[in-house]
């Protein structure tokens, strides 16, 4: 899938850019842990893991932090 993007994305910037000499090169990451938290529920977990009191704050409100 990767390669079919790489391959549309040359042909159109060599194209656009009047330049057949432009070259693409990528590198991938297969570290996750430092992917920064995006949802409410991935922010909550991380604000969680830092201060357990949250979880108590929560259950004892009766929140619900899956929305």
């Amino acid at each position: 899938m990767v390669q079919n993007v790489e391959v549309e994305m040359l042909e159109f910037l060599r194209k656009e850019l009047k330049n057949s000499m432009i070259q693409v090169s990528y590198k991938f990451s297969e570290n996750q842990e430092d992917r920064k938290p995006y949802t409410s529920t991935e922010i909550f977990a991380v604000m969680a893991k830092k201060n357990p009191s949250l979880l108590k704050l929560r259950d004892d409100l009766g929140l619900d932090t899956e929305f």
